[in-house]
């Protein structure tokens, strides 16, 4: 797939994003702000579970807010079925006619991704990251190697930022997410 791919679901085609931004509580005080300096028709990965209790509801209600103006496709995660998302992460199989984003750590992801039909899976850890230190990477060749086995868009998900990412377009990146790195990458200092 290209970076400027298009996602064919059963009832659209939608452009797929290349920026992809997933919700944590250490990114919690800055999203409003990573959010409207991301590139237009990024994602947000809605993880209300890992966002702090206090205020998470006003949260997720000025992030969508936000990422709807910006144009942003809005995934959401966790056990609940809101309204008013493009998709949801992390589902084992396809509920309704929304994106399906799920997870691909290993060969045996990869093919439940596969199996689901899954319309983006971010594949990962692609480097070292904070919130694993000293877990195990795959690393160029280990995330090529699952983007390969898979049969839609590959975002990698890991210790990525911008200049990571060309790098990974040579081996199957369809495009790039990230907790800490949108932090790092000085899109909220601009």
């Amino acid at each position: 797939m290209s970076p400027q791919a298009h996602l064919i679901t059963r009832c659209r085609v939608v452009q797929m994003p290349q920026c992809w931004l997933i919700t944590d509580a250490r990114n919690a005080p800055t999203l409003e702000n990573i959010a409207a300096r991301m590139p237009p028709r990024s994602a947000i990965v809605m993880r209300a579970f890992a966002l702090p209790a206090s205020g998470r509801a006003a949260l997720i209600r000025r992030l969508r807010y936000i990422g709807r103006a910006r144009r942003h496709m809005l995934i959401w995660s966790g056990p609940t079925r809101p309204s008013g998302y493009d998709g949801r992460h992390g589902a084992v199989r396809r509920r309704d006619d929304r994106l399906l984003v799920m997870p691909v750590h290993d060969a045996r992801e990869a093919v439940a991704a596969k199996r689901a039909r899954a319309d983006v899976a971010l594949v990962s850890p692609v480097n070292p990251t904070r919130s694993h230190p000293g877990a195990p990477v795959l690393g160029i060749r280990g995330f090529g190697s699952l983007a390969g086995k898979i049969c839609c868009p590959a975002i990698a998900l890991g210790g990525m930022n911008a200049q990571r990412y060309r790098a990974l377009r040579l081996h199957g990146a369809d495009g790039w997410a990230a907790i800490d790195g949108w932090m790092k990458s000085g899109v909220i200092n601009r």
